[in-house]
């Protein structure tokens, strides 16, 4: 079987054919991966590309499904590709130090993309500054409005490109923590989890610009109420709220998102893995998810959020709230499948 890919770069411009043989698709049996490999073409120029492709040889009627599904993939990937902005670009990015955050670091700070890293303690990235130049690290504590207050004043850079709130804690824990937390921990969790994106980004306002990106990290707990992580449910639920009213609010200027990155092996998990049952009924789900191999590495999860921010278009971006776990993305960013744990 043959694949013929035609790009037309425009009505005056050259023809370019490719043809990809049998045995590269032998090992899938769609066009996306193999396709991916071969559109590693920067989204920019899909103002001025047309690319069209056909089958030849074609040996079952199933395959007749499989073209349709490719083209609307394809006409997906048209739509929500972005051209990247030629001037240097600044990302800022809290809970750093691990993670999410941490691999979501590296991975911008390999793209050439300054990043500015908020973390705890500042002797956790410092291998990465004496590696990278475009590296700024900001000690601050989210779990306190003073610590927020004071990262504006710390920041050098004209404008912000990219805010991504990441930081967050899943404590307190337990069917009684509404109730019984003492009222230190579920301030400290509230301001982390939900204030201090509120904060910050207020903070920061004069240097998000028309086309500045916000991306909150939300969590499945925002959509559904979890039995023993209530205080979380909580705040990724007035984040996603946050999120909407924001969007509603600045619709023609900032850019906002809310994203669920997917049940990833963080710290997080290893703290909803600790408790006892008795504590935390649902102690052996989280357990056997790590055992079943059913969480997301952190390096695949800030893949999927470096693709968010960097490449897709302004409508694709503030379309709602993002999920690692649809699939109808998975092509342009992802090499395989991802697991889907039971919660």
């Amino acid at each position: 079987m043959l694949i013929r890919i035609v790009n037309f770069t425009s009505t005056r411009g050259p023809l370019f054919i490719h043809y990809l043989p049998p045995q590269v698709l032998s090992n899938s049996k769609s066009l996306s991966y193999k396709l991916r490999n071969y559109k590693e073409v920067e989204m920019n120029l899909f103002k001025k590309i047309m690319l069209i492709f056909a089958f030849f040889s074609i040996y079952n009627e199933d395959s007749w499904g499989m073209i349709e599904e490719e083209q609307k993939s394809l006409s997906m990937l048209m739509s929500i590709g972005r051209k990247l902005p030629e001037e240097p670009q600044t990302a800022l990015i809290t809970g750093a130090s691990r993670g999410i955050g941490f691999s979501l670091v590296k991975q911008l700070l390999k793209d050439k993309i300054k990043v500015i890293a908020i973390v705890r303690n500042s002797k956790s990235l410092e291998f990465l500054a004496d590696k990278y130049s475009n590296l700024q690290i900001i000690e601050a504590d989210l779990s306190s409005s003073h610590g927020v207050s004071g990262i504006a004043g710390k920041i050098q850079d004209f404008k912000i490109d990219y805010l991504i709130h990441n930081a967050a804690i899943i404590e307190p824990l337990g069917k009684a923590a509404l109730l019984e937390a003492s009222l230190e921990i579920l301030e400290k969790s509230l301001i982390t989890n939900l204030l201090s994106p509120i904060l910050l980004t207020a903070s920061l306002n004069a240097k998000l610009t028309s086309g500045s990106r916000v991306l909150n990290i939300s969590s499945r707990a925002g959509d559904q109420v979890i039995e023993g992580v209530g205080m979380y449910c909580v705040t990724k639920a007035g984040l996603d709220m946050y999120t909407k009213s924001l969007q509603l609010d600045h619709s023609h200027d900032i850019l906002v998102a809310s994203v669920h990155p997917g049940e990833v092996n963080t710290g997080m998990q290893e703290n909803l893995r600790a408790p006892t049952m008795e504590e935390f009924p649902l102690v052996r789900l989280f357990q056997q998810n790590l055992e079943e191999g059913n969480l997301i590495k952190a390096k695949i999860s800030a893949s999927y959020l470096k693709w968010l921010l960097l490449k897709t278009k302004d409508e694709y971006f503030t379309k709602g709230k993002h999920n690692i776990y649809d699939k109808s993305h998975h092509l342009y960013w992802l090499d395989g499948t991802l697991p889907n744990p039971e919660l």
